[in-house]
């Protein structure tokens, strides 16, 4: 089996007929196949069986799954918001303190385990997290 990759289209899907609805339904009624209707109405079986559904639920149910459905998709399209410069605090600073440059020169200057430590980033002796819970 192949996996054929259809790019999302920005293409409207085709609106059911009242006609098409009702055969389908009688198709389905006398035991035909999502895929045998799907077939005959050039649509995908599960285009069929979502068609079903909501002509099963009813006018009233199928608005409230179409506004709940439209949400999801409203919340999962909205850009993410990150905050820019003209929207933070002018007192707020992401420069490090004088006293954060002094322990990250502190921590340097501490001789490393071995040469392996220095490769993969051991902590220095004495800043371990093992060696901090004493």
């Amino acid at each position: 089996m192949s996996i054929i990759w259809n790019p999302p289209s920005d293409i409207a899907p085709r609106k059911w007929s009242q006609h098409d609805s009702d055969e389908a339904q009688s198709m389905h009624d006398a035991g035909a196949s999502s895929e045998e209707i799907g077939k005959r109405f050039g649509r995908t079986a599960s285009a069929i069986d979502m068609h079903l559904k909501l002509r099963r639920l009813g006018p009233d149910k199928c608005a409230q799954y179409a506004a709940v459905r439209n949400k999801r998709r409203a919340k999962k399209a909205a850009p993410k918001q990150y905050p820019t410069e003209r929207d933070m605090d002018a007192s707020i600073s992401f420069r490090p303190t004088s006293e954060m440059m002094r322990d990250r020169d502190m921590r340097a200057a501490l001789p490393h385990r071995d040469l392996t430590g220095i490769l993969c980033g051991d902590p220095p002796i004495g800043l371990s997290a093992l060696e901090m819970r004493r």
